[in-house]
């Protein structure tokens, strides 16, 4: 045990803080004196699929949410310095109109921390959401599927876009959790992009 661990382990307080992450990746280390972590995944969501020029005009189909992962975690004080490893999904790009055919939105990144503490391995993922189909004109772009979440004590899939329809673009996933927001597909334009992932590191 360093002196700067015997200092706290006499129970000197420790000020909780929060670290929140919504792009890049890097590593997060463990603050000395904390003694739990909260964790929170979230990934990104999809993006709109694009519209059409000609007639008719079905929309494309919204963005799927991303997937959030939560799981509290016991720190010791062997912990404090150590590394968690963490990546934050980027946003799924709107997809790009076209004639006849609107271009698909991609889909959502995933979100991720990975590492070891004294209690055990750290593996928590919050995936993206899927991109909106484009439209066309003959049908609606089909909807992107809400991401699904691994590693957590909870584990929370995002909500699903709708489809496209007839001079309607389907709606983005939305309201599940903290995770990133699908885009809206479109009628005539391109798609609107979903939101970027989060993560949360909150030590106590």
């Amino acid at each position: 045990m360093t002196i700067a661990q015997m200092f706290f382990a006499v129970g000197t307080s420790f000020t909780p803080v929060t670290n929140t992450y919504t792009s890049g990746a890097a590593n997060q280390a463990v603050p000395t004196g904390a003694s739990s972590l909260t964790l929170k995944v979230a990934g990104g969501g999809g993006g709109g699929g694009g519209g059409v020029s000609g007639t008719p005009k079905y929309g494309g189909g919204g963005g799927g949410e991303g997937g959030y992962a939560e799981k509290v975690f016991a720190i010791a004080s062997g912990d404090w310095g150590v590394n968690l490893a963490y990546s934050v999904g980027a946003l799924g790009a709107g997809g790009a109109s076209g004639a006849s055919v609107g271009v698909d939105g991609s889909g959502g990144g995933n979100s991720t921390v990975t590492g070891t503490l004294a209690v055990g391995a750290v593996s928590l993922a919050g995936n993206g959401g899927g991109g909106g189909q484009g439209g066309s004109t003959t049908d609606g772009g089909v909807f992107g599927g809400g991401g699904d979440a691994t590693g957590g004590t909870t584990n929370t899939n995002g909500n699903d876009g709708t489809d496209g329809a007839l001079n309607v673009g389907g709606t983005g996933g939305t309201g599940a959790s903290i995770a990133g927001n699908g885009g809206n597909g479109s009628t005539s334009t391109t798609g609107a992009n979903g939101t970027g992932g989060t993560i949360i590191f909150e030590w106590t």
